[in-house]
């Protein structure tokens, strides 16, 4: 239900493994770099077994570094994981965490919207991110530099009204710079999973169980790690190798690529449909997509953006792609 609520909802969702009951519970995305230090470490790995010990489901990425942490963390509770995937469902990425998507699907549940045999291709991760936050009931951030994705679901999860928290850090480790800007904006302060518990206690009072985090019991971190052969190794970017090879492009017959009878079409359309429609159709690239999130960066509202899609696609001028990707028909 609460991803009907964000900007530009999935039209679908694949999944492998049970998807757990989000309704009615607390969810808690836990995201963060893939360069990720010691501290960041042991917090994301503390704060995600707690969370999913006190009856919260963690949701992340299983990217390297804090994702996989934290989806590995919360099994190790006792708890439910859901990792959003930036591939189809059936391309595991990074590879090494191949064997943390098996525990994963054991102890949750893979999600993606993409089709199977999507390569992870760097564009789907931003895209895949607005369904990490949109899943939760809020975002925590545990570290993050200037340029880190996990900065990009934070803002999701903002854009959605969903409240969002950071861990504190030394100010001059690179680590750090992301989660103190966003607690000099108004994020609020996270040093244990009980910040964020005792903030939706009441709300979920049957589904929380604070006292379960009284229940001591120290564990060797990289142990429970190793068992799930979750890696902090630095990720290289995707390649090729990564996935099967795209299918050969179908044989067709030559086409004029600037049909000048198809070129008037569009134009009477466009000048029927009206201003927002003709700019919007403007900022699609000729041979390429555009995301609705673009469109909404370029200062065209959410809700303008998908009521004027709507009907620029019944009217045969534009496609939506998965993701939320959008090109000239």
């Amino acid at each position: 239900a609460s991803l009907r609520l964000i900007p530009a909802p999935p039209v679908l969702l694949y999944c492998k493994g049970t998807l757990p009951q989000f309704n009615g519970r607390l969810s808690v995305a836990v995201v963060g770099t893939r360069k990720m230090s010691d501290y960041g470490k042991r917090m994301a790995f503390e704060i995600s077994r707690d969370l999913a010990r006190a009856g919260a489901i963690v949701v992340s990425g299983l990217a390297l570094g804090v994702d996989g942490v934290a989806n590995a963390a919360a099994i190790n509770g006792g708890g439910e994981t859901v990792a959003v995937l930036g591939s189809g469902i059936d391309i595991i990425y990074p590879p090494a965490h191949a064997k943390l998507a098996e525990f994963v699907v054991r102890h949750g549940a893979l999600v993606t919207e993409f089709p199977p045999g999507t390569r992870p291709e760097g564009r789907n991760f931003p895209i895949r991110n607005r369904i990490i936050s949109g899943l939760a009931s809020a975002t925590a951030v545990i570290e993050a530099d200037l340029i880190s994705g996990a900065l990009i679901t934070a803002r999701r999860a903002l854009q959605q009204g969903r409240p969002l928290y950071a861990l504190p850090g030394r100010v001059d480790d690179k680590g750090s710079e992301g989660t103190c800007i966003l607690l000099k904006n108004g994020a609020k302060l996270l040093v244990a999973a009980d910040d964020i518990l005792t903030d939706f206690e009441k709300v979920y009072a049957d589904k929380i169980n604070i006292f379960r985090l009284l229940q001591h019991s120290p564990v060797v971190i990289d142990a429970v790690l190793r068992s799930m052969r979750v890696s902090s190794k630095k990720e290289r970017r995707p390649s090729p190798e990564d996935a099967p090879p795209p299918p050969p492009p179908a044989k067709s017959e030559p086409v004029d690529e600037v049909d000048p009878a198809r070129k008037a079409e569009v134009e009477r359309t466009l000048e029927r449909l009206g201003e927002l429609p003709r700019r919007i159709y403007g900022l699609i690239p000729a041979s390429g997509q555009v995301s609705c999130d673009e469109l909404a960066e370029a200062g065209i509202g959410i809700g303008d953006v998908m009521a004027a899609t709507a009907t620029m696609e019944i009217e045969g001028i534009i496609e939506m792609l998965p993701g939320g990707l959008i090109q000239r028909k």
